[in-house]
């Protein structure tokens, strides 16, 4: 549109190429609400000299981090299979080897930015074991929580009946990635199960 080829800033979700990047010759730099910039042509931006950047709200990194810590509740509580026999009925026995205390698992958190010390302050509470592979060291962490090298967290996973499937080296951004298969049952039951 006529007001595209008159940004000099664009604000935007994502989904940025080339052919928008060309109807805006005067644009200088893109600024997205959300976390990462993976949806963006980056490539096409540099070759223009545009700048593209987050504008993350509080809100945002708030949510993914209570995102996270639930779907870490559902896979440890097996959620799924609970909302499943709910609707099925239930059964009036318990179903051995499905209810977890999250305070007797270890979590592994990669990177140590604003999200995942979110994540920190709220997995705090449950008294789990938090280990955390940041790229730099760390001066200070909440107590609880312990700076580990991504091998060892990765011997951790092992150790802890799953399996570390790969570790690598984002080519951009030069952040650490560690890939694992952790299986539910590797997961201690306790007298709490329903």
């Amino acid at each position: 549109s006529a007001a595209l080829g008159q940004a000099d800033v664009l604000y935007a979700p994502g989904g940025i190429g080339a052919a928008v990047l060309d109807a805006a010759p005067r644009l200088r730099g893109v600024v997205t609400p959300y976390n990462g910039i993976d949806s963006f042509d980056r490539g096409a931006a540099s070759a223009r000299g545009i700048l593209i950047g987050n504008g993350q709200f509080t809100e945002t990194t708030e949510s993914m981090a209570d995102a996270t810590v639930m779907l870490l509740l559902a896979a440890a509580y097996d959620l799924r299979t609970s909302m499943q026999g709910l609707a099925d009925g239930w059964p009036q026995q318990p179903i051995a080897g499905r209810g977890r205390l999250l305070r007797a698992m270890t979590v592994g958190i990669v990177g140590y930015g604003r999200i995942a010390q979110a994540v920190v302050g709220r997995l705090r509470g449950f008294g789990c074991e938090l280990l955390v592979h940041a790229r730099r060291p760390l001066a200070e962490l909440p107590a609880g929580v312990t700076q580990v090298p991504l091998a060892e967290l990765a011997t951790r996973v092992e150790q802890d009946g799953g399996h570390a499937l790969a570790a690598y080296r984002e080519p951009v951004g030069d952040r650490w990635q560690l890939f694992c298969l952790l299986p539910l049952e590797a997961t201690q039951p306790t007298p709490y199960q329903r």
